[in-house]
């Protein structure tokens, strides 16, 4: 009983709830629509007496107000209750048909209608169940009509009179074989039904994997590029304390600066310490700029210039370049 229940009454995701709800309002209005269908047959049909057509007319709103009770159920969180409901009322109404029509007809086999929608609606095992009682309400009635454990059908008299042999070996077997051959109708609808269905399930599985890889693999490259970026951070950090410390400004006197000058000179890096020796003259108001350049290991074309550049700015600034 607990099993029943937890089966019944089991709650799904709202991702997944409300896909299967899509799923099962397109499957409502067919279905309200063949209702609609089978219930006008009824009233049209002049062999019908007023009590077979009113059992049928009753019948079918019982479908209909199974098929929208179901819908609610589902809508509330309890989606396979409502499912289960939502198949009871083709049931009721294509057993209706056999008995009044008799099973050697095409009525039959709208049973795997009820088949076919627990397999899209719920998980692929509740198919079996349907078709496995579908299979015995076949059979039960086929076996009711032959051997006339019933009158039936009730409205079709030369196939009563018909099954008034239930000696005839060719009769039976005919009987039986039709019914056979809807049960592997339903039972084979089940199994592809949930064949498709296990392979869908595992697409969705893989693609769930995928995405879920996917999201790791871009959180890491997200991770991955910030500590880039506070590593470019850090660098800029150190290429401007490094810059600062190749070109050092030194106050020694009052109004006198010193800048010693290390290292090979090119011109990105005569532009940068000319910018810094001209901060400095603002900076320390200073009227005496000292270039002390013994640690620049050549002095070229293009060191000298960048010093006479260096000296006229300077002088600019109202200081006096001094070169040792």
């Amino acid at each position: 009983m607990g099993r029943w229940r937890e089966q019944a009454f089991s709650q799904l995701e709202a991702e997944e709830l409300e896909r299967r709800l899509g799923l099962f309002r397109r499957l409502l209005w067919v279905q309200v629509g063949g209702i609609l269908l089978l219930m006008l047959t009824v009233l049209i049909d002049g062999r019908r007496a007023l009590l077979y057509m009113s059992i049928g007319l009753a019948l079918g709103a019982a479908t209909l107000l199974l098929s929208f009770v179901g819908y609610w159920l589902a809508r509330k969180g309890r989606f396979n209750l409502g499912t289960y409901l939502f198949v009871i009322g083709p049931l009721l109404a294509v057993g209706y048909f056999i008995a009044f029509y008799g099973t050697l007809g095409a009525v039959p086999a709208l049973y795997v209608w009820p088949v076919m929608v627990v397999a899209i609606l719920l998980e692929p095992a509740h198919s079996f169940g349907v078709a496995a009682f579908t299979s015995l309400a076949l059979v039960g009635l086929t076996l009711a009509e032959v051997y006339q454990a019933l009158p039936l059908p009730l409205l079709n008299p030369a196939m009563y009179d018909y099954w008034h042999r239930p000696s005839d070996r060719v009769v039976l077997l005919g009987a039986l074989t039709g019914a056979v051959d809807l049960v592997l109708v339903y039972n084979a609808t089940a199994y592809l039904l949930w064949m498709a269905s296990r392979s869908l399930l595992q697409a969705v599985r893989r693609s769930r994997e995928q995405a879920a890889e996917l999201q790791g693999f871009q959180e890491r490259l997200e991770q991955s590029v910030a500590e880039q970026s506070r590593a470019m951070a850090d660098l800029q950090s150190s290429l401007e304390v490094i810059r600062e410390m190749g070109n050092p400004v030194l106050p020694i006197f009052q109004g006198v600066i010193l800048v010693p000058l290390i290292g090979a000179m090119d011109s990105a890096r005569a532009d940068q310490t000319m910018d810094a020796i001209l901060h400095g003259v603002t900076r320390h108001r200073a009227r005496a700029v000292i270039l002390d350049i013994t640690g620049i290991p050549a002095v070229d074309s293009s060191v000298a210039n960048a010093l006479v550049q260096t000296a006229r700015g300077v002088r600019l600034l109202g200081a006096t370049p001094i070169l040792v």
